[in-house]
């Protein structure tokens, strides 16, 4: 009797979802504008932090073999990518720098050769600027002070050249260690923490098909609320109470359809994430390998998201109140969370406040498992979270819903 009782709630259910037009609306095309739009939108930020080369263009005003050197020497830096161009193109290089087409712009003054050869004057700080940066309005003040630095060690490079031939022409009779060896270059090692492969390296796609799921995915308080709302103001909860239709047979029944509804969500996010995107110039999505944690991760986000409905609806009093504290609500957990502003950019204390939204925790287990290729070991803590979230908000729902009247 009581699984007649569910499937026959189930089947209302999801009668009522498939004439709500609007809440069809909301839980699929929103998701799908916001992204396609947020994906391309920050598609050069995320570049930027994975890997692709910032631009800069070169001015050589010396036009000798020195500064064919200097920049053959930062061109060792594989995140820069550098295009000379001769002095009469100065104006055009600065009007590029002004639009933003190009991330750093910097002129090599004839006095590079005296510098190179150790030629200066008595006083160092008295030094005549041997090349200058010009910087467009886009290039964060940490991009200038590390280009600076790379522009540094290729000058510091040049000078130890000069001194390496000087004291080898002297023959002193010592045997000189190479420049590479000097500067280290075979003492670094690198590890990548997302897959060893920096083509793994996290893309605005990566971060915004999960995010964005997520936010769709919470939004499911919309349509369940609203026809909650409805059934009591008819009174069919009332009818449904006099046939002995327990809380959570009803809670259940009203969780089945809309847990489905959330896994097609899931399906059709992931699947633009990888074929539409794309189409549209922006990355791919990476799924990885590990379907059965990203099935776990998709389950236990709609868990939490039913929960929290389910409890906005039996609190609310009219649809009106069900959108606000829902609205309000998704809002103010994508905000923190890390949805709408990604939470590596963030202080450390809202990074801190970051871990007390339940979309955070979705979002970093959704990030495990297409980002790191994670199993269960690495999304249990989330998971545990939000089942815990779900649990305690379908608590409270049954017990708000078993105390009206």
């Amino acid at each position: 009797m009581t699984g007649a009782k569910l499937y026959t709630v189930a089947r209302k259910e999801l009668l009522l979802l498939s004439r709500d037009l609007h809440g069809l609306l909301l839980l699929f095309v929103m998701p799908l504008v916001f992204i396609l739009v947020m994906s391309l939108a920050m598609q050069d930020h995320y570049a930027s932090r994975s890997g692709a080369p910032l631009q800069v263009m070169v001015v050589d005003h010396a036009n000798s073999a020195t500064a064919a050197e200097l920049v053959a020497t930062m061109q060792r830096n594989q995140g820069y990518h550098f295009a000379v161009v001769p002095p009469g193109e100065h104006e055009a290089a600065l009007d590029a720098a002004r639009r933003g087409n190009i991330d750093l712009l910097i002129e090599i003054l004839p006095e590079l050769n005296a510098f190179a050869e150790l030629q200066e004057s008595e006083n160092i700080t008295d030094q005549e600027p041997v090349v200058v940066m010009k910087l467009p309005a886009h290039t964060s003040r940490q991009q200038e002070h590390i280009f600076a630095g790379l522009l540094q060690e290729a000058l510091g490079r040049l000078r130890l050249t000069t001194l390496f031939e000087t004291l080898n022409a002297q023959d002193l009779g010592i045997s000189l260690p190479n420049e590479e060896e000097m500067m280290g270059a075979s003492a670094i090692s690198t590890t990548y923490l997302y897959g060893n492969d920096p083509a793994n390296a996290p893309s605005s796609v990566q971060q915004n098909v999960p995010a964005w799921l997520i936010f769709s995915i919470f939004f499911i308080v919309v349509p369940l609320s609203y026809t909650f709302i409805q059934e009591r103001q008819l009174g069919t909860l009332y009818r449904m109470r006099s046939m002995r239709v327990s809380p959570a047979t009803l809670m259940l029944g009203k969780c089945v359809p809309y847990f489905g509804v959330n896994q097609i969500q899931v399906a059709l996010m992931l699947l633009a994430g990888v074929f539409l995107v794309p189409l549209l110039g922006g990355d791919q999505l990476q799924l990885g390998t590990n379907w059965g944690s990203l099935i776990i991760m998709s389950a236990a986000v709609s868990w939490a998201a039913l929960g929290y409905a389910l409890l906005i609806a039996v609190v609310a009093r009219t649809p009106e109140q069900a959108v606000t504290l829902g609205g309000m609500g998704n809002i103010i957990w994508a905000a923190i969370g890390g949805i709408m502003v990604p939470a590596f950019i963030m202080p450390p204390r809202m990074q801190m406040l970051s871990h007390l939204s339940p979309m955070a925790w979705a979002l970093e287990g959704f990030l495990d498992v297409l980002l790191r290729n994670g199993g269960w070991t690495m999304i249990r803590d989330n998971v545990g979270l939000l089942g815990l979230f779900g649990l305690a908000c379908m608590t409270g729902a049954m017990y708000v819903y078993a105390r009206m009247r």
